[in-house]
């Protein structure tokens, strides 16, 4: 008989109907461009190791960058997951600073095994990107007039995921991701003459709605690297040459390419322009279109990643390379101010003592999962021509939790955190700089919601 657990039933209800909201991960300028500021590093562990996630897997640890990684997870185990998001932004452009911070939801996972060792799957809510600026500057109308132009964005785009990930051998997994994107970006344009009333200014709002499906995939495959620990001998003592069993203290080579191909997403643009006077008295509108059909044209993306680990998860090291073809990017037939880019991440992982997760009275520091990434891109973004390369550190931590469950049994739990920094652009003439300190926490529940009772 299969007993389910009114606890868990009571949380999934819980969430399964939070209001999908867009994560404000950054007021930048910059966001103007593409598909705003692209949300990378939502997961706290990925993103302390410096976003390289495509061959990174765990037992016990989601990563929603890589579907082949679900496959890995824990036999029958059950994890539920979700994140938030805050930073702190320092802005300079020629002699003028701006802060700016945000904080808002991050993302909401979920992940059940369908077959045992075999087959998981998942269900996720996370962010793809978002705007959340204001500008003002002031410049010279022909004939010396100055003139006020005000711009703003605001808004972002989501992608409810559906994805599944196989075991095809006992090293190699594959797995699949369906995406189903949505959202909406509003962008705003204002010019107005202060020192003339009696000029007409001009107001211009476009707005960008998306509904369509992505996908991706991704594979894993291991080699196993065994150091003997014993060996069988002969009647008088000497090793015979072949060893008994195999040391636990081995060696695990993890290699994960992750491919996302280009895909157009279905979409509507309106767009609305207005003239008015000084007191935003509107008089004519000077063109109007509602929600006009398009195409969004989302850019291919690679990525290749090795990670070297202890079998017993004591220390990882992980390094990444991916590229992304902006150049085939259409934002409704505009190509925008985007360029392909590659970037390049680094990162490590330190367990003291991975055996003591279970056990309470060990040394907590001890228990703790230490991390540190970094990360360098040459930019997909080139306003004016210029391209913005983007550099960033990070740091994080594991810090594991349990409590007793069904039937008296203790199962272990996690928050993860992740403090990192990073800057795009350098200070001149004509380039804005961007300094960040994002942070972001995860909680993940790990447990088995079915439990066959035994009888005596």
């Amino acid at each position: 008989m299969t007993q389910f657990k009114p606890f868990w039933v009571t949380l999934l209800l819980s969430v399964v109907f939070i209001k999908p909201v867009v994560s404000q991960e950054s007021l930048s300028p910059y966001s103007r461009f593409g598909i705003g500021h692209i949300s990378n590093g939502s997961q706290p562990v990925i993103s302390s190791l410096g976003n390289a996630g495509a061959a990174f897997s765990d037992s016990a640890t989601l990563n929603l960058s890589q579907p082949a990684s679900l496959a890995s997870l824990g036999a029958g185990l059950v994890i539920l997951e979700a994140g938030f998001t805050g930073s702190v932004g320092q802005y300079s452009f020629k002699n003028q600073t701006g802060l700016g911070t945000t904080a808002g939801f991050g993302y909401l996972a979920l992940a059940v095994p369908i077959v045992k060792n075999r087959w998981v799957t998942s269900f996720s809510l996370t962010p793809i990107s978002s705007a959340a600026f204001a500008l003002i500057d002031t410049l010279n109308y022909p004939g010396g007039v100055p003139v006020e132009v005000s711009s703003s964005a605001s808004g972002g785009y989501s992608k409810l995921s559906f994805a599944n990930a196989l075991r095809l051998t006992k090293n190699f997994t594959i797995g699949v991701g369906l995406h189903y994107v949505f959202g909406r970006m509003d962008y705003n344009t204002q010019s107005r003459f202060p020192n003339d009333p009696n000029i007409r200014s001009s107001a211009i709002t476009k707005t960008n709605w998306l509904n369509g499906l992505d996908y991706n995939a991704g594979i894993q495959h291991q080699i196993r690297f065994h150091r003997p620990f014993n060996w069988e001998r002969d009647s008088i003592g000497r090793r015979t040459g072949k060893h008994i069993y195999k040391s636990a203290d081995s060696l695990h080579l993890i290699s994960g390419f992750c491919f996302s191909p280009t895909h157009n997403i279905n979409g509507r643009e309106g767009v609305l322009a207005r003239s008015y006077l000084n007191n935003l008295q509107f008089l004519d509108t000077l063109y109007y279109s509602d929600q006009t059909k398009g195409t969004m044209v989302m850019p291919m993306n690679v990525a290749l990643s090795f990670a070297l680990k202890h079998s017993r998860d004591k220390w990882l090291v992980i390094a990444e390379a991916a590229y992304t073809d902006w150049n085939r990017f259409r934002k409704f037939g505009i190509q925008d101010s985007v360029r392909s880019s590659y970037s390049l991440s680094i990162g490590g992982q330190w367990h003291p003592r991975p055996e003591s997760m279970y056990s309470s009275w060990q040394n907590y520091f001890q228990r703790i999962k230490y991390r540190a990434g970094f990360y360098y891109s040459d930019g997909y973004l080139k306003p004016q021509g210029t391209p913005l390369a983007e550099m960033g550190c990070s740091i994080g931590f594991g810090l594991p939790f349990s409590w007793k469950t069904y039937a008296g049994k203790k199962a272990t739990h996690s928050i993860n955190l992740s403090l990192s920094a990073s800057q795009r652009g350098f200070l001149t003439d004509s380039q804005l700089k961007e300094q960040i300190i994002k942070a972001s926490i995860a909680i993940t529940f790990n447990d088995r919601w079915f439990h066959k009772r035994q009888y005596e």
